[in-house]
């Protein structure tokens, strides 16, 4: 997935672990595949070996864009669920929920990480706009304060970058410990709008963005709350549309758009979410949060393979349960990237190595599966095949 580099030019395999009740019943994945925005679709039968499925992707052509979902059946050949949810290319656009997107042979060349944006920034909108309604629940760039409901998140407790830092949500609770929905979106719409994105250094370039959106939980009546994402080349003159959707996604979800250089080689991006205020209808918790908008520039890249000194290194216990240990012999700051079996980023931090070279990271909150852990410190990296059981 585009969430960590795909190296054109040598096969590309992709990997999902089913986690099941009764792994007994499980059948096939199938993966269903298309370039980014194209009208046919194709697929694949990935290959079983108990819970986990893998299956060689059947491009690896420099500068492809492919948006893809996976299909899980149980053994009698019978539909049970995709991943991601809702994103079935059938499904009509305002309802359809973003795919997986494969970028192959780009890296990434800029990243906005909100770390250092602030309500003072220059030409940056954060839930100012004239436009804007809403009563609670406005956009501010903070750590955000993460809210649950029946054990369910709701609203982000943690960064899309290093799950320690800033990003963009709509409002901020006090504390965690109020309920849900404390300071979602309320009677109307709030807006964020960002800087000029300048591309034209590159030749190629890929925009992509992550994004947080509820809409569906403490009501009988969910999703009727929309998410809209729109772009300007022109500096928010004029803008289009990029996502207008009903359909939420309680996870940090990345979206793909490949700006045209014939239009603008600048992009100014808007992010509302809304509480539609129905009359009669009770609402549901409105929450979304934006972190890390990159620029990626077709190439391997300086990292690509065979460029990067191999860093030894040890993760354990393997499997983990509530924390594993990284140990390696090099000092100094560690950059891990913990991503799920599909290539989902779920944890990214930067942390200093103790005196016996080793970081402790908690994994109390994830789910059991298999993941994949790359570090890199001091130029070398290494990737680590993880298993979490609960």
């Amino acid at each position: 997935p585009i969430s960590s580099k795909v190296i054109g030019g040598t096969p590309i395999t992709l990997d999902a672990d089913a986690i099941a009740d009764f792994p007994v019943f499980l059948g096939d994945v199938k993966i269903f595949y298309r370039l980014k925005g194209a009208g046919g679709l194709d697929s694949l039968t990935m290959t079983k070996t108990g819970t986990s499925y893998s299956v060689v992707f059947p491009s690896s052509t420099m500068g492809e864009l492919y948006e893809y979902y996976f299909n899980l059946y149980d053994n009698a050949g019978q539909y049970a669920t995709s991943s991601p949810k809702e994103a079935k290319f059938t499904i009509a656009a305002g309802q359809r929920n973003l795919p997986y997107f494969m970028a192959i042979g780009y890296h990434q060349v800029y990243n906005q990480d909100f770390e250092n944006v602030t309500a003072g920034s220059p030409n940056w909108v954060i839930g100012t706009d004239p436009g804007d309604n809403a009563t609670a629940g406005i956009w501010v760039v903070a750590k955000p304060v993460g809210s649950k409901t029946a054990g369910n998140v709701v609203q982000t407790f943690k960064d899309h970058t290093f799950g320690t830092g800033k990003c963009a949500v709509t409002g901020n609770a006090a504390d965690t410990t109020l309920q849900a929905g404390n300071q979602d979106v309320d009677n109307g719409r709030t807006t964020l709008i960002t800087d000029e994105i300048d591309y034209s250094a590159y030749s190629t370039p890929v925009i992509s963005y992550f994004r947080w959106f509820s809409n569906s939980q403490s009501s009988s009546n969910p999703r009727k709350d929309q998410w809209k994402a729109y772009g300007s080349y022109d500096n928010g003159s004029t803008w289009f549309q990029i996502e207008k959707t009903y359909q939420p996604d309680v996870r940090w979800r990345r979206n793909i758009f490949v700006p045209n250089k014939a239009l603008g080689t600048k992009m100014r991006f808007m992010f509302v979410a809304t509480d539609s205020v129905s009359q009669g209808v009770s609402g549901t918790w409105v929450e979304a949060a934006i972190d890390d908008i990159a620029i990626l520039e077709l190439g391997n890249g300086p990292t690509a393979v065979g460029q990067v000194t191999a860093l030894e290194s040890a993760v354990y216990p393997n499997p983990a349960h509530t924390e594993f240990t990284i140990l390696t012999p090099e000092k100094g700051k560690l950059h891990y990237v913990l991503s799920s079996s599909i290539g989902e980023v779920i944890l990214q931090q930067n942390a200093q190595t103790d005196a016996n070279n080793k970081v402790q990271v908690n994994v109390t909150d994830l789910a059991s599966g298999f993941y994949f852990l790359k570090l890199e410190i001091n130029g070398k990296q290494s990737v680590h095949k993880l298993f979490i059981s609960k």
